[in-house]
């Protein structure tokens, strides 16, 4: 998952900023089109955060995606670094690449805003979160077990990968 829009979307000099990347990701069986679970015992490559857009800045999107991964995944070396501490300036497109994954298979997003704002007297408002999310159905699986991984990014090749 990526926060595109870090610190605001006037501003996204520290975007991409990722929130979550997880490799290995197996389908359950499909049965006739049928909704099926996603279940990874890979490790974790970036832990998750989740979302928290600076107070009073506007509303930031998050995405998700999975891509096609390949059966000898391995974490690109220049994105090592990233972890629950150093997660800004992330590139989807370049991870995309030197990761070898595949096309995309699926993607989704939401909104997120948080309205606190603290006031001179140190009261503070409330905020809220929208967006939109189906459940993935597998009919662009072409096959019945595969691999994903979900690598959350953005741009054209959001991350998320799916080994089949």
């Amino acid at each position: 998952m990526i926060d595109i829009d870090a610190p605001s979307r006037t501003n996204t000099s520290l975007a991409q900023v990722i929130h979550w990347i997880q490799p290995g990701y197996i389908s359950a069986s499909l049965k006739n089109g049928s909704y099926f679970p996603l279940v990874s015992t890979s490790p974790v490559v970036v832990p998750y955060a989740g979302p928290a857009p600076p107070p009073g800045i506007g509303s930031h999107r998050y995405v998700f995606s999975l891509f096609k991964q390949p059966a000898s995944f391995t974490n690109p070396k220049a994105y090592a670094g990233f972890n629950a501490q150093n997660r800004t300036h992330f590139n989807t497109t370049d991870y995309v690449k030197q990761a070898g994954l595949g096309p995309i298979v699926a993607a989704n997003y939401f909104t997120s805003e948080n309205k606190n704002v603290t006031g001179a007297n140190g009261t503070s408002g409330t905020g809220s979160g929208n967006g939109t999310a189906a459940p993935f159905r597998g009919d662009a699986i072409e096959t019945s077990s595969s691999r994903l991984s979900l690598v959350l990014g953005l741009t054209v090749a959001t991350v998320g990968l799916l080994a089949m």
